[in-house]
């Protein structure tokens, strides 16, 4: 006699309540961090990981508005990561040679080494910038050995290297680079007059610390930014490098579940 349906259920369950896998999976190990990664060598590992995704990674502007944290971040459709994570944005050239606008991106690393990198595919109104959006991350400042200088005199202004000048990658708030009016996303074609398409970031930053009283930055579309320039060994200037790495420890000590791209994963 067949057995019936009703009989290979129940025997099915039998068998699946007696294995040993048939409790609940124990919860995954806690995951061990690495030490905080220094700020400049994350940027640097995160902009390489997001430059080897692009068409033209010669002509990638990517700037960091926060700072990173510790904990695990879940992409759609893919295991969880854990490490120091953040989202940037990234503009470059596509196939056809125009600019497609700044696109938002995620990375985490750990022990010194990318462990995942994702850019937005939907110039920045799909899942990952609504996840991105979402994340409490703290400010640059707040970084180990983050400067918020850049090299660029005490301003509070960050910069990265692209092939028609100095980029503006980061801006602290309330510095006099802010009050000048700079904001990320634009990029430096002179300074003091001299135009800097080609030259070293060092050289850059250099014709910036070296202006006197202000430095003017002619910013590609035409516009003139004069910022203010702090006297060496003042207040100002000090307390722009002291500020820099003030807390940045405990800023990063708390693992947290960073938001997924996608809500509910």
């Amino acid at each position: 006699m067949r057995p019936t349906v009703t009989m290979i259920a129940a025997l099915t369950a039998a068998m699946l309540s007696a294995a040993p896998g048939g409790a609940r999976r124990p919860p995954p190990p806690e995951p061990v961090y690495g030490p905080p990664p220094d700020w400049a060598r994350y940027r640097e590992l995160g902009e390489a990981a997001i430059k080897a995704r692009l068409v033209d990674p010669e002509s990638a502007r990517i700037s960091w508005p926060n700072g990173y944290m510790k904990g695990g971040y879940k992409p759609f459709l893919a295991p969880r990561v854990y490490g120091y994570g953040t989202c940037g944005l990234v503009n470059s050239r596509n196939r056809m040679g125009g600019y497609v606008g700044d696109t938002p991106f995620v990375v985490v690393i750990d022990y010194d080494r990318v462990v995942y990198s994702e850019i937005d595919s939907a110039n920045g109104r799909g899942l990952l910038a609504e996840g991105c959006t979402a994340m409490p991350l703290p400010p640059v400042s707040e970084m180990p050995n983050a400067s918020t200088t850049g090299g660029a005199g005490g301003s509070g202004l960050s910069l990265t290297a692209v092939p028609d000048g100095a980029y503006v990658a980061a801006v602290e708030p309330g510095t006099v680079a802010a009050r000048a009016g700079l904001t990320p996303g634009m990029v430096i074609s002179h300074v003091n007059g001299v135009a800097i398409r080609g030259l070293a970031l060092d050289m850059v930053r250099e014709l910036i610390a070296r202006s006197e009283g202000k430095a003017r930055l002619t910013v590609i579309g035409g516009r003139m930014v004069e910022v203010e320039q702090p006297a060496p060994g003042t207040a100002a200037s000090a307390g722009a490098t002291a500020g820099a790495t003030v807390g940045a420890t405990a800023a990063v000590s708390q693992p947290v579940a960073l938001p997924s791209a996608m809500p509910g994963n």
